[in-house]
């Protein structure tokens, strides 16, 4: 599937995008008829009417037709939006080109770039929900078996590893779900992050897993120290270089980022501080007898 980079009135760069995914980029006001787009495979900017796909989801937007009388030739003819032609028509009949209201989001909103920490601290802020969850259900079934208590009080190296494997792999049972219905997670969410697949015919929900899944082993190393900092590193790299990463281009998926704001970034800092401090008492309960946990 062909894909497009797109560039905006400030030089900025963003994408790769699927034809399906500027078009719903054009019915949400996000690109304009003075955005410039080129193919991924190419370094030649074009404007994007060139691509009639998607200018034609454009209000007002210039259409190539053929010239009739020169079949060697096209010319621009500009062609008013009509009630009967123009497919972004809201819900009282009206095409969004009449109204007086300009669009709230635009391409201005969307960042340009791979954007790698972002996409670090909020696949961090996610393991660090789920850690919690999995420490609150293993400080239970500590206080219920001794065997169990036992094995977390002795601080082998089995323990640290199943501690620290877990909530990776129960995450990446949890995460397809997010990404197939909403399109995001909690820490994609709150960094403004989004994830679209574009594969035709595909199911979401499907593709969402073997992406998981490809991240579970190769992004993040199974959760296994030392090997998960070395997957990271090698992530972070590709990203910095352009190369896009094995699970996105596998399940030909499209990463957006928007802006994220000042106020929105101190929240997500406390919130993670918080979640944090909370996942590692409740961590710390694991090395409590079984028989004061619940006093």
């Amino acid at each position: 599937m062909k894909k497009y980079y797109i560039r905006n009135e400030n030089k900025s760069e963003i994408g790769p995008f699927s034809t399906e995914a500027m078009q719903s980029m054009a019915k949400a006001g996000m690109i304009s008829i003075t955005s410039d787009i080129r193919p991924s495979d190419q370094s030649l900017w074009t404007p994007l009417t060139h691509v009639p796909q998607v200018s034609m989801f454009l209000p007002g937007a210039l259409q190539l037709t053929l010239d009739e009388t020169d079949s060697e030739h096209k010319k621009v003819i500009p062609r008013e939006p009509s009630i009967e032609s123009n497919p972004l028509m809201d819900s009282m009949g009206r095409s969004s080109s009449q109204s007086d209201t300009p669009p709230q989001t635009s391409l201005a909103m969307v960042v340009s770039g791979p954007r790698p920490w972002v996409r670090f601290w909020a696949r961090s802020f996610d393991l660090a929900c789920i850690s919690a969850i999995v420490n609150v259900a293993f400080v239970f079934a500590c206080a219920s078996s001794s065997e169990l208590s036992d094995f977390a009080r002795t601080g082998s190296t089995a323990f640290f590893l199943t501690a620290s494997i877990m909530p990776v792999f129960f995450w990446m049972l949890v995460e397809p779900f997010f990404l197939s219905s909403l399109k995001t997670t909690p820490g994609k969410w709150l960094l403004r992050t989004t994830i679209s697949f574009n594969r035709p015919g595909y199911d979401k929900l499907t593709a969402a897993f073997e992406r998981s899944f490809l991240v579970w082993v190769s992004g993040m190393g199974c959760g296994i120290p030392l090997i998960n900092l070395v997957a990271y590193i090698i992530s972070y790299t590709q990203l910095k270089h352009g190369t896009p990463l094995s699970w996105d281009k596998t399940t030909d998926c499209t990463v957006s980022h928007n802006k994220i704001g000042t106020r929105r970034t101190v929240f997500f800092i406390v919130l993670l501080a918080i979640i944090t401090i909370i996942s590692s008492f409740i961590y710390n309960l694991f090395l409590t007898p079984p028989s004061s946990i619940l006093r």
